[in-house]
Order: structure tokens, then sequence, then C-alpha cells
């Protein structure tokens, strides 16, 4: 009787014992597999990071190109459009100096008056073109403006303007202007327009614009 009694102890001893190294082993089973997931975020974040920061110091890199083609382009494109103004206006004061000159030179009165008008408001339509003469030129715009996103993005490759992110494309993506070794080549040929223009064929009317 007491041997079945310490039997049955002992079995139910060895079964508390094992059950006790079971839970230990799905304790550290569990403390493992939560160490390991805590180590693979750890690792992704590192990684994700990592990547973050290339990718912010290539968006830098590619904004810094781009503001200097796009400051320049920007530059090119006001200079070019006040050398064309300028030259209109000289034109037209050329033009108005002849119509001068055919008004001192004609004996019928009314013609000469009507020719006189005609100079005295090309006179007035060339120096409000002319950049050197009013306050809308060149002296109205900051040579060193910083360019604007729309005016970045021809240079960007695919980059946003302000964040460190490719662009989705759109239906027709703006591309850059190809490089001329003569920057003002073709500045002067503007779109023609419909009916009658002065100066070269090929100039636009400019007090039309």
């Amino acid at each position: 009787m007491e041997d079945q009694i310490g039997s049955i102890f002992r079995a139910l001893k060895a079964r508390a014992e094992e059950q006790e190294q079971a839970r230990l082993e799905g304790e550290a089973e569990q403390r493992r597999l939560r160490e390991e997931r805590e180590r693979q975020e750890a690792e992704r974040r590192r990684l994700e990071a990592e990547r973050e920061e290339r990718t912010r110091k290539e968006w830098q890199a590619a904004v810094s190109a781009a503001s200097v083609k796009a400051v320049h382009a920007v530059r090119t494109d006001h200079f070019g459009t006040a050398l064309e103004r300028w030259r209109a206006a000289g034109e037209i004061r050329e033009f108005c100096a002849a119509l001068d000159e055919s008004a001192a030179t004609s004996e019928d009165t009314l013609e000469a008056e009507r020719l006189r008008e005609w100079s005295s408001w090309g006179k007035a339509e060339a120096d409000r073109i002319d950049p050197t003469r009013n306050s809308k030129g060149l002296a109205a715009l900051n040579f060193h403006a910083e360019p604007t996103g729309d005016q970045l993005r021809p240079f960007l490759d695919g980059w946003h303007p302000q964040r460190p992110e490719k662009e989705k494309k759109p239906a027709t993506q703006p591309t850059p202007p190809e490089p001329d070794p003569d920057p003002w080549h073709g500045l002067i040929d503007a779109h023609r327009d419909q009916g009658w223009r002065y100066g070269r064929q090929g100039r636009a009317q400019w007090w039309r614009r």
C-alpha cells in the first residue's frame, strides 16, 4: 500500500516537473520569437531609414542641379523677352521717324497731320513696350529669384520639386529645352500674328500682347 502511494506521488511529481519544464520552454520560445520579431523590426526600420536618407540625398542633389538650370532658363527667357521688346521698340521708332519725315515733306496738310498722329501714337507704344523706359521690364524682376516648382520640374528627371519622392508621370511630361550654343538664337522670331505686322516678317505685334 505504501509502495503504491509512493509510486503515485512520484508519478505526480514527475508529471508536474514535466509540465513546469514545458511551461519554461514555451516561455523561452515566446521570448525568442518576440526578440526575433523585434530584431527584424529594428532591421526593417534601419534599412528604411537608410533608404529614406539615400532618397533624400538624391533628391537634394537633383534639386540643386535643377535649380542652376532653371535659374539660367528663367533668366534667359526674361532677358530674351526684354531684348525682343527693346528691338521691337527700336523698329517702331525708326518707322515713326520715317512717318515724321514724310509728314514734313508732304504738301497735303491733312495727310501730314494724320502721319504725325500715327507717329505720335507709335512713339508712345514704343515707350510702353521698351524695357529700358518703363518699370515693367527687367528692373521689375528679381535677378536672384528662386525658381518655382513649375520652373524646376522640367529639369528634375521625375523628382517632386518640394518632396523627396518621384512624381507620377502625367499624360504629357515636360521636357527640358535643348541646349543651344547661342542662348538668344531664335528669340527674336515670334509666333506669326494674323493680319498686318510691322518690321521684318516673323516679328509679332508686341503692343497686342
